[in-house]
């Protein structure tokens, strides 16, 4: 570099025995390359990069004459010999010849490798282009630029025929049987969709059910707590019961059902809701069943748990003592 910048002034510092001067200046890489101009800095370069470091000098060294510090090969040894400009010219000519030479061996296949090549039965341009790529660096080289060739023109090929085949098969109309296939998979799929989601829904509506049963269940049974706590103090004269305290007396009084609604479902209609009251026997329910289906013969089940069974001989007991209501389901079905 020196050579090609003789106005420039390059210096190698050693860090280690001088590493006052490297702590002045910040230098924690190396190499690294400062620039100086009239002894101040103007650039620095970390890393081991040619090009880059080439262009940095070429630029500063355009804007001024003055001296720069840098980095060279050598340690420095005193002022640089002055190199007159023909003599610089003369060896510019001399490098531009070098690499013309080059070149032009470069494009130039060896007359032997490729008599051997084409004596294997190669194609004689594949062999040319194989040779000039690898710069005539031998048979092996040659061979292997050439099965690397071959091979990407195989997955050019394989990927022209993929295309191709897609093509065509997007393109080819259905035929009959194709389309009844088709049709047949789409309703199938509809119907197991339907399906799923009709199961889904009942299994939600039933979980419904039952919690809401649970709930009505435990209302009837603090209606018989209630009834009996009423019948016991009705004996001893109390017409309501008390809860005491040491500061407040509470009065506790059972919470009314005024009605019943029970949904009924059939074997062959479809399901009905009727309303009822809480005191009405279980044969006004027969009896309403007997007129709405026409059937005089009944047995009624509960589709949750404890899934209790009604028959004739219950007809003398009240809903509200079955445990039936305030809202309720039962199957009816014929014997």
């Amino acid at each position: 570099m020196s050579v090609s910048f003789p106005e420039a002034l390059f210096l190698h510092i050693d860090v280690d025995e001088n590493k006052m001067l490297a702590m002045q200046y910040g230098v924690r890489a190396m190499p690294t390359f400062l620039f100086f101009r009239n002894q101040q800095k103007i650039a620095e370069m970390k890393g081991a990069n040619p090009n880059k470091l080439q262009d940095l000098i070429t630029q500063h060294y355009k804007l001024s004459g003055g001296n720069k510090l840098g980095s060279g090969q050598t340690q420095y040894k005193g002022p640089k010999r002055y190199i007159p400009q023909q003599q610089q010219q003369q060896q510019q000519q001399q490098q531009q010849q070098q690499q013309q030479s080059n070149s032009i061996k470069a494009k130039t296949p060896d007359q032997e490798l490729l008599n051997e090549l084409l004596n294997m039965g190669l194609n004689r341009e594949e062999s040319i282009k194989s040779l000039l790529n690898t710069n005539n660096q031998g048979l092996g080289h040659a061979l292997d630029y050439l099965q690397d060739l071959a091979m990407k023109k195989d997955r050019i090929e394989q990927r022209k025929k993929e295309k191709q085949k897609q093509k065509t098969q997007s393109n080819r109309p259905l035929t009959i049987l194709e389309k009844k296939q088709r049709m047949k998979e789409k309703i199938a799929r509809m119907k197991r969709e339907k399906l799923e989601r009709e199961n889904k829904e009942n299994k939600e509506r039933e979980l419904k059910r039952i919690s809401q049963s649970k709930i009505y269940q435990d209302e009837l049974e603090q209606q018989k707590i209630l009834k009996r706590k009423l019948e016991r103090s009705e004996q001893f004269g109390n017409e309501k019961t008390t809860e005491t305290s040491p500061k407040t007396t509470k009065t506790v009084q059972p919470k009314k059902i005024t009605s019943v609604k029970i949904k009924f479902s059939f074997e062959s209609i479809d399901d009905h809701v009727e309303t009822f009251k809480p005191d009405q026997k279980l044969g006004d329910v027969f009896t309403f069943l007997s007129n709405h289906t026409g059937k005089t013969k009944f047995v009624l089940v509960e589709p949750y748990p404890p899934r209790n069974r009604y028959t004739r001989k219950d007809s003398n007991k009240t809903l509200l003592d079955l445990g039936i209501g305030p809202m309720a389901r039962l199957v009816v079905s014929t014997d």
